[in-house]
């Protein structure tokens, strides 16, 4: 059975009932963590402790407010249709667990296991309840409250037999263990009270929404009629260009192509004329000196080549007016086999009118 449904819940590879549990997870969470919406929508709990004869107000899951009994009776606590009773810890097991944050979406599995290995109850009337006390990183601290069903209603009977109570709501039944941290046991007026606030803060969200959606809308409508003028203006300008007269179309492509022209002059202008500088270094080059690699780049020479007396020819070069920062780019090496010295020289070339 437990196979079969579980393949019900996989489609496409993907296990619905872990996005469903993620889903819970991050309501749950949201709704816990968000003391601003449990201070204003939760309404408050007063929570009767026989054992110190008192009610205290809890309101978003803390004690804001404590009375004595008489207190109670004459008014003086905060009204509310939601009461609770302290359950004896005599008659609670708690229970520490500690687990990993990424294990969060399977608590109630491992808490349920963790219950069925320690009750001291029958299996048939034991109840339990879990809060998560601490959160760091990597852990959970979570506090389990196991007791019996027989227990929970004493709790309740204990709690209509007191005189200024009588005639209440049914009670919530809470744990409270080491340090004032309370556990919840289910129950039908927990769920009506959780299912009122969740409710409330439904409608809020959906309340701040459209107000997040009108003040949008103020912010973008000004923008839209803007964009929709501009979208008018050209429209009207396609319409006028459209109806220019030829002349008017002729004198654009006119002026565009004397645009281009005179980018492609200043472009032609800016080049280095390589045809006269290649001359000129053919011209100096003697005619022992023969150049495997001539690069010109800009106004930067480098030959490579092979020459009978590669000193001379940088000698040469260096009293060349128009080459300035003559330089061996490393030193001659002379060939075995052709006799001659391998040099490679750089210089830089003087503009033509300077040159002259």
């Amino acid at each position: 059975m437990a196979e079969g449904l579980s393949r019900q819940l996989v489609l496409f590879g993907f296990d619905l009932s872990i996005i469903w549990r993620y889903a819970i997870l991050g309501l749950d969470q949201m709704l816990e963590e968000t003391r601003f919406l449990a201070r204003h929508l939760q309404a408050p709990v007063l929570l009767w402790r026989p054992r110190l004869a008192s009610v205290d107000c809890y309101q978003a899951g803390r004690c804001v407010e404590r009375f004595a009994g008489e207190d109670f009776q004459l008014g003086r606590a905060s009204t509310t249709d939601f009461f609770a009773v302290e359950l004896s810890e005599e008659f609670v097991l708690f229970r520490e667990l500690v687990v990993p944050v990424q294990a969060e979406i399977y608590l109630d599995d491992m808490v349920r296991m963790e219950v069925a290995g320690v009750s001291p109850f029958a299996d048939d009337r034991t109840i339990s309840a879990w809060t998560i006390t601490a959160r760091t990183g990597t852990e959970l601290s979570v506090l389990i409250a196991i007791t019996d069903d027989e227990h929970l209603e004493a709790a309740k009977t204990t709690f209509r037999d007191v005189e200024w109570v009588t005639g209440s709501a049914d009670p919530e039944v809470w744990a409270i263990g080491q340090d004032e941290m309370i556990v919840k046991f289910p129950s039908e007026r927990l769920e009506v009270r959780l299912s009122e606030f969740r409710a409330k803060a439904l409608a809020a969200t959906r309340r701040l929404a459209l107000f997040w959606v009108l003040g949008a809308c103020v912010i973008i409508a000004p923008a839209v009629a803007s964009a929709l003028r501009v979208d008018q203006v050209t429209e009207e300008l396609q319409r006028v260009k459209a109806d220019a007269s030829d002349e008017t179309v002729l004198a654009d492509e006119v002026r565009a192509y004397r645009a281009r022209s005179e980018r492609l002059a200043e472009q032609i202008a800016g080049r280095e004329n390589y045809h006269f500088w290649l001359n000129h270094i053919a011209q100096v080059t003697p005619d022992d000196v023969f150049l495997s690699q001539v690069d010109i780049e800009s106004r930067s020479v480098l030959v490579s080549g092979f020459s009978a007396n590669a000193a001379a020819y940088l000698g040469r070069l260096t009293e060349e007016s128009a080459y300035t920062d003559v330089r061996a780019s490393s030193a001659f090496v002379r060939d075995q086999r052709t006799g001659l010295e391998r040099f490679t020289i750089s210089w830089k070339l003087i503009p033509q009118g300077s040159a002259e």
